[in-house]
């Protein structure tokens, strides 16, 4: 099995081959621990996968050590596979990568973060409304609207509504607007009566077709 997710070329043959391999239980887990040392990046990236489905208390310290990994792809699957196994040890790792080199694991990173609805995130993820990355900058808005902590929403909304000599890129702005409906204050909504009313006029139809969450009704 470990030899058949190697050799496969199709998305669905290699998912087919994990499945299976997962379902062997002990003997799945000593395999995948094996596979870790394999010089080839996919054949990493799949162990990773098979920890992760599999979980147990032995997989974050299994895990740890790919976050570590040279190759990008490595890392970002050892984050979404950290975020199944669960726990304080598990978040705390992948909040410790919110500072990698690689935008689209810093990505990867926020957004897990967000579904996994870590309060403790919300800090080092209004930093990141500063990174270079526009992509990152949309995680961190998306992952802080799923959050949804009140004291956010000034840090949110500078990104919504900008600055009068600057205002970001039309997808940070939409993604903030989004991120302030779903957190739902009377400040959150205020600043979306101003997006309804956005000198933009792509701002303008999508914001007004946002509907505050329950905190905001």
């Amino acid at each position: 099995l470990a030899d058949g997710i190697g050799e496969a070329r199709d998305r669905s043959d290699r998912r087919a081959y994990m499945d299976a391999l997962v379902r062997l239980g002990p003997t799945a887990y000593e395999v995948a621990l094996g596979m870790l040392e394999d010089p080839r990046w996919y054949v990493v990236r799949n162990a990773v996968t098979v920890i992760g489905e599999l979980g147990g208390e032995t997989a974050v310290p299994a895990l740890t050590g790919t976050l570590t990994n040279g190759d990008s792809r490595v890392r970002r699957e050892s984050i979404q596979a950290l975020a199944k196994v669960g726990g304080q040890e598990a978040e705390s790792l992948i909040l410790g990568m919110l500072s990698d080199d690689d935008p689209k694991v810093r990505g990867v990173a926020c957004r897990t973060l967000g579904l996994l609805g870590a309060a403790r995130a919300t800090k080092p993820l209004v930093g990141l409304l500063k990174d270079s990355d526009v992509e990152v900058q949309v995680e961190s808005l998306q992952a802080l609207g799923l959050i949804g902590d009140p004291d956010t929403v000034p840090s949110i909304e500078k990104k919504a509504l900008g600055r009068f000599f600057f205002r970001p890129p039309r997808e940070i702005r939409i993604t903030a607007f989004r991120a302030l409906a779903s957190i739902g204050t009377p400040r959150a909504v205020r600043a979306l009566e101003k997006g309804r009313k956005d000198r933009e006029e792509g701002v303008r139809i999508v914001v007004r077709a946002i509907k505050p969450g329950p905190r905001g009704r």
